[in-house]
Protein backbone atom coordinates (compact mmCIF):
# COMPACT_ATOMS: atom_id res chain seq x y z
CA UNK A 1 0.00 0.00 0.00
CA UNK A 2 1.14 3.42 -0.50
CA UNK A 3 1.52 4.57 2.79
CA UNK A 4 3.13 1.65 3.94
CA UNK A 5 5.91 2.57 1.20
CA UNK A 6 6.21 6.30 2.66
CA UNK A 7 6.70 5.11 6.17
CA UNK A 8 9.50 2.94 5.24
CA UNK A 9 10.99 5.26 2.95
CA UNK A 10 10.26 8.56 4.71
CA UNK A 11 10.98 7.64 8.60
CA UNK A 12 11.56 11.06 9.82
CA UNK A 13 9.00 12.71 7.69
CA UNK A 14 6.20 10.15 9.21
CA UNK A 15 7.66 10.95 12.97
CA UNK A 16 7.09 14.67 12.22
CA UNK A 17 3.85 14.14 10.62
CA UNK A 18 2.87 11.78 13.95
CA UNK A 19 4.54 14.64 16.28
CA UNK A 20 2.52 17.39 14.89
CA UNK A 21 -0.80 15.22 15.30
CA UNK A 22 -0.08 14.63 19.01
CA UNK A 23 0.53 18.10 19.38
CA UNK A 24 -2.46 19.57 17.23
CA UNK A 25 -4.48 16.72 19.47
CA UNK A 26 -3.50 18.00 22.77
CA UNK A 27 -3.77 21.52 22.07
CA UNK A 28 -7.78 21.23 20.87
CA UNK A 29 -8.39 19.03 23.77
CA UNK A 30 -6.93 21.77 26.27
CA UNK A 31 -8.22 24.62 24.31
CA UNK A 32 -11.79 23.75 22.76
CA UNK A 33 -12.56 27.23 22.56
CA UNK A 34 -9.70 28.65 20.92
CA UNK A 35 -9.62 25.59 18.90
CA UNK A 36 -13.28 25.65 17.79
CA UNK A 37 -12.85 29.46 16.62
CA UNK A 38 -10.01 28.24 14.28
CA UNK A 39 -12.23 26.03 12.25
CA UNK A 40 -14.02 27.73 8.96
CA UNK A 41 -16.86 28.87 8.96
CA UNK A 42 -17.80 26.37 6.10
CA UNK A 43 -16.89 23.70 8.42
CA UNK A 44 -18.38 24.93 11.63
CA UNK A 45 -21.63 27.32 11.48
CA UNK A 46 -22.35 27.13 15.55
CA UNK A 47 -18.92 27.45 16.98
CA UNK A 48 -20.06 27.10 20.65
CA UNK A 49 -22.05 24.24 19.49
CA UNK A 50 -18.24 23.26 18.33
CA UNK A 51 -16.76 23.84 21.34
CA UNK A 52 -19.50 21.88 23.37
CA UNK A 53 -18.61 18.75 20.89
CA UNK A 54 -14.72 18.83 21.47
CA UNK A 55 -15.06 19.15 25.02
CA UNK A 56 -17.83 16.32 25.17
CA UNK A 57 -15.58 14.00 22.95
CA UNK A 58 -12.06 14.55 23.77
CA UNK A 59 -9.70 13.93 20.59
CA UNK A 60 -7.08 10.76 20.79
CA UNK A 61 -3.59 10.86 19.05
CA UNK A 62 -2.83 6.97 19.38
CA UNK A 63 -4.05 3.63 20.33
CA UNK A 64 -2.98 3.60 24.35
CA UNK A 65 -3.78 1.41 26.56
CA UNK A 66 -7.02 3.60 28.02
CA UNK A 67 -8.37 3.11 24.30
CA UNK A 68 -7.69 -0.33 23.91
CA UNK A 69 -10.33 -0.95 26.87
CA UNK A 70 -12.70 1.00 25.63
Amino acid sequence: MAFDDFIKNHENETKTILEIHMNATVFINNNTDEAAGLLSADIVKDVEVENNALKGFPLISDLNDTFKKM
